[in-house]
């Protein structure tokens, strides 16, 4: 088939045409710059996200094992006053925990991942950093924790420390934490205090 002298003439002017209308053609345009920079977008955004909740788990277990050591201060614990009444041994030391762990948002959870070491010093200078690990690099069983527990008297410097394996912190997306070898993340909360001058 022959093309005729103004069909051949027209046919670099069309092709041009349709260069040009290709070329300012916006069309899209704003779907091609979000799957640009989505990516990044989202991973900032659920790594401050985590961030917020690693920050969040520390001061909720620190402000835990702050307020429920008030007890021992106070000496309510020592004396089985209280809700400690007629309590002695493991179930004395169960009621503690469990004082620490009403002040999580997951009770129960804290409950079977919560150890609360209790030590008493004569002085803050005598004060050591107690070990959360066993020599496997392991939580601590509970048994451990009891059996090193001293509550101390009137008067005695005593320090608690709380050691919560925090499940969720080994599947924290972009921001991996967990220091545990079962993937959870071991947050560790210690408060020392001077308890008061009780009878």
């Amino acid at each position: 088939m022959r093309i005729g002298p103004s069909k051949a003439a027209n046919t670099p002017r069309s092709v041009m045409s349709a260069l040009r209308r290709f070329r300012d053609a916006e069309n899209g345009t704003t779907a091609v710059e979000f799957a640009i920079i989505s990516v990044p977008f989202i991973t900032l955004l659920l790594g401050t996200m985590s961030v917020c909740v690693y920050f969040f788990t520390v001061l909720e277990t620190e402000n835990a094992v702050w307020q429920g050591s008030r007890d021992l201060r106070v000496g309510n614990v020592q004396n089985g006053s209280g809700a400690y009444n007629g309590l002695t041994g493991d179930p004395l030391k169960d009621a503690f925990k469990q004082a620490i762990c009403n002040r999580m948002s997951k009770p129960a959870d804290c409950f079977t991942g919560m150890r609360v070491l209790v030590q008493s010093r004569t002085d803050f200078a005598a004060i050591t950093e107690p070990s959360c690990k066993d020599g496997g690099g392991n939580l601590i069983s509970d048994a451990a924790a009891k059996a090193s527990w001293n509550a101390g008297g009137a008067n005695s410097v005593v320090i608690v420390t709380g050691c919560y394996t925090w499940d969720f912190g080994g599947k924290l997306p972009f921001f991996n934490i967990g220091n545990m070898p079962d993937g959870s993340y071991l947050v560790q909360a210690s408060y020392a205090f001077r308890t008061e001058p009780y009878n």
